[in-house]
């Protein structure tokens, strides 16, 4: 935006911008210049009593020129309207200023289009002065805009001249950067201890020019009511917010963000507890941020999901052929839950009074209860056998049966009937996004399996 109005204690001969003459013209804007009321000031300049931003050039046509002036072009912002602005001119010597008549447009049949967002400033000389002579415009406009560098056009005689200074330019009355907000929006989920919470990373960026204040911010947040149950929801940070349940499926974290500077990024930081969710399923958050202020706002959306898992097991024993054994463990997906990916931990009692042997691991790893790895084809004899399976997918509304198979080589007489416990310790989900509903996880069931063989019919 144009400077404050500041008082210059002498004037000076500084040019903001000269460009060297072309056909012996010459286009400047000086460092200072007169306001109405007669004070020397910066230029440009802005008065924030009056609301009048001005902006002053001169033009000169020395003796040798071909032409003298015919107009000259200013271009200034597309937005700002005819009414809102003066133009007064005055020569060298003159003493005073006159208000001259001017036109806008956005081209001009000798120099066509105004540069994007911008309009031309005509000025008609009507020879109004010729060669020799310095006339002085003083452009006064309501309100304050932002400084652009454009270059400056007029026509002598039969001559299209553009004076482009450089580095910076003409300084001319450019268009105000609008008020802009931006939101973005990070969520994720939390999974600990089997239990879930959703962290909301949210940053409000003024994107405009001009400070804003006041910014009313609000989260509107969708979930499933009747399965989903919140904890109290955990606000951070130095924001004016409060979190408000107004229905079983809504709540609302809404507030005041007092001040965002331009560029700045004002974080909002919570963190919603997932207290108990009372099915399996997949279950959807959906958000609708909206930060907002008289002139600007802006909105996002965002989805998150939270998976939650249940499953049932079960285990049995069968035997066919007097020796052939097979564990099995069941496990089946409930309801809804989504498709999961599990390990589970398997173990099998051997007691002294029966021999058997192993000869399949069907994808499983087998070891003693001190962590050897079994043998396949070998005899085992009172021992604990701990079995652990890997990698095991349970899709959506399906299950899986594993089987475990072993042969009995032997079994006492005199200790008969022998028992073989079958336990399942543990199921573990692999994927860190998934919550296990109790009482799946662990999900022990102890199984038994009754074996009346004597040594002459255990081994055929």
């Amino acid at each position: 935006m144009a400077d404050p109005c500041v008082s210059c204690s002498s004037m000076s001969n500084t040019n903001i911008c000269s460009c060297p003459p072309q056909n012996g013209i010459s286009v400047l804007q000086q460092s200072w210049q007169m306001l109405i009321d007669g004070n020397i000031v910066n230029n440009p300049c802005y008065n924030s009593v009056s609301g009048i931003s001005t902006w002053t050039y001169k033009i000169f046509a020395d003796y040798a020129s071909q032409s003298p002036i015919s107009t000259m072009l200013i271009p200034i912002c597309a937005n700002i309207q005819k009414a809102s602005i003066a133009v007064e001119e005055k020569f060298d010597g003159s003493g005073r200023y006159a208000i001259i008549p001017f036109t806008l447009n956005t081209t001009d049949p000798e120099f066509g289009n105004a540069p994007p967002q911008f309009q031309w400033l005509k000025i008609d000389i009507n020879n109004r002065y010729g060669r020799g002579v310095y006339a002085e415009y003083r452009i006064s406009i309501e309100g304050n805009y932002p400084v652009a560098q454009q270059p400056m056009m007029v026509k002598s005689g039969e001559n299209n001249l553009s004076f482009n200074c450089q580095p910076d330019g003409y300084k001319v009355p450019g268009c105000p950067i609008p008020d802009k907000l931006e939101v973005d929006i990070n969520c994720d989920t939390s999974i600990s201890n089997n239990g879930s919470s959703l962290l909301y990373d949210i940053k409000v960026q003024n994107k405009g020019a001009s400070t804003l204040n006041n910014v009313q911010y609000q989260d509107i947040m969708s979930y499933d009511g009747n399965s989903v149950n919140l904890d109290a929801i955990k606000i951070s940070g130095d924001t004016m917010l409060q979190a408000i349940p107004i229905a079983p499926n809504t709540a609302i974290i809404s507030g005041i963000i007092p001040s965002i500077a331009p560029e700045q990024v004002i974080p909002v930081n919570y963190t919603i507890p997932v207290a108990a969710l009372t099915r399996p399923g997949t279950f959807i958050f959906t958000d609708m941020v909206t930060a907002a202020v008289k002139s600007a706002s802006a909105s996002n959306y965002n989805t998150v999901s939270i998976e939650a898992v249940k499953l049932t097991t079960s285990q049995h024993f069968t035997i066919a052929n007097g020796n052939e054994v097979s564990f099995y463990t069941v496990i089946t997906s409930v309801g809804q839950s989504p498709e999961t990916t599990i390990n589970i931990t398997v173990q099998i009692m051997i007691p002294s009074n029966i021999v058997v042997r192993f000869t399949d691991f069907s994808g499983c790893n087998f070891s003693f209860s001190g962590g050897d790895k079994i043998p396949l084809n070998t005899n085992i004899t009172d021992a604990t056998v701990n079995i652990e399976r890997n990698g095991i997918v349970i899709p959506s509304g399906g299950g899986v049966r594993l089987s475990i198979p072993f042969l009995i080589m032997s079994a006492s007489s005199f200790q008969s009937p022998v028992r073989i416990t079958g336990t399942l310790l543990k199921i573990s989900g692999t994927n860190p996004k998934q919550i296990f509903l109790p009482p799946s996880i662990p999900s022990p069931v102890s199984l038994e399996g009754q074996f009346s063989l004597r040594d002459s019919s255990a081994v055929s």
